[in-house]
């Protein structure tokens, strides 16, 4: 699923070349090439592209990546590339494997119109969605140990992160920290601004419930940590079985390290159940992938059943957006049976009946 596009490769060579140019005024003889424009995702349009330069210091040759803010249809109400940005900026010097940011750049002086950014490109594969990576590509292809290993890449980075001592980073920009009070709290607050624009005025008896549950059974958080926000498999770079590059930190907060894994696993289940066949069989289960991270990060895992029903609440409501934005731009009829919304929903539905 991706943002309709409106500039042709050749469009988009010619403005980031114009951008570079007076970004690198010492540069000379700047090219830009390889340009390819992936049709993925919503929350950003993506450019990957090589830049060559000469300056005092000799020749340059970076392979890139920039991110654009999108206009027209958007996901959030708000795309903050900039805090993508900073974040990035801020795992930069960790041993959590991020691309490096180059340059950001505001909608003022934009070749764009909109605000976008710019970091090095990590080779590497990402498991697929579109086939999910449990029904075909690379990962479904692999060995059964291969797929343990590459499981167990997923779990140990997110550790990793985790284990990384948040007051060491500058992480005032982010929205739960600069209101002081980081946590579930908070995180609930911010989302029900999210699930009334996507609303927009409708009832939805299904999220308000959920909402209220989840509001009235916050759990006391014995830590909190740098949290990613959108961990899963396809936002993952791997080389070999190894993860080299954690990508789409949009989502990025602080919170208790249940949060991510929650999102993790909750995620991959989905997957599995929306399809309707066997998880791969390397892949570990619930219990085994959090025995494995309680070993990893030294943390054990709590009221994981409470994030199990905040992460598929998101995902109702994100996947909702979803629908909305394949039918305004005319890739769904309106009430189609295949609208993406519709198993996270029935999981939501049964979650919730659990939790009661």
């Amino acid at each position: 699923m991706a943002i309709p596009r409106h500039r042709t490769p050749e469009e988009s060579s010619r403005l980031l070349r114009t951008w570079l140019v007076a970004r690198l005024p010492e540069a000379r003889e700047v090219e830009i090439t390889d340009l390819a424009s992936p049709q993925i995702g919503y929350s950003a349009e993506t450019l990957l592209f090589d830049a060559r330069w000469r300056d005092g210091d000799g020749p340059h040759h970076e392979r890139l990546v920039a991110r654009i803010r999108p206009s027209g249809y958007v996901f959030f109400p708000d795309v903050d590339l900039r805090l993508h940005h900073d974040v990035l900026a801020a795992l930069a010097d960790t041993d959590v494997p991020v691309p490096r940011p180059r340059w950001y750049q505001d909608a003022e002086g934009s070749p764009f119109g909109e605000p976008f950014f710019v970091m090095e490109r990590i080779e590497g594969l990402v498991p697929p969605e579109h086939p999910a990576y449990t029904a075909g590509g690379w990962v479904a292809e692999a060995s059964p140990d291969h797929q343990r290993r590459i499981f167990h890449g997923a779990v140990e980075a997110l550790a990793r992160l985790h284990r990384v001592d948040r007051h060491s980073l500058d992480l005032s920009f982010l929205p739960s920290v600069a209101g002081g009070d980081p946590g579930m709290t908070t995180e609930l607050k911010l989302f029900e601004e999210y699930v009334g624009w996507v609303l927009d005025g409708q009832p939805d008896p299904l999220f308000d419930d959920t909402l209220d549950t989840l509001r009235n059974s916050v759990p006391k958080a014995d830590r909190l940590c740098m949290n990613w926000g959108d961990p899963k498999f396809s936002n993952i770079l791997y080389r070999g079985t190894r993860p080299v590059g954690l990508l789409d930190w949009e989502l990025a907060t602080v919170g208790p390290p249940e949060n991510d894994l929650a999102f993790f696993l909750t995620y991959h289940n989905s997957i599995t159940r929306a399809l309707g066949h066997p998880d791969l069989p390397g892949f570990l289960g619930d219990d085994a992938a959090i025995a494995l991270y309680e070993e990893l990060s030294g943390h054990e895992i709590r009221h994981l059943d409470w994030y199990r029903l905040w992460h598929l609440l998101r995902l109702g409501v994100m996947s909702l957006r979803l629908t909305q934005l394949l039918v305004q731009s005319g890739r769904l009829p309106e009430g189609s049976p295949k609208a993406p919304h519709h198993v996270p929903r029935r999981l939501l539905q049964n979650a919730l009946k659990r939790f009661r």
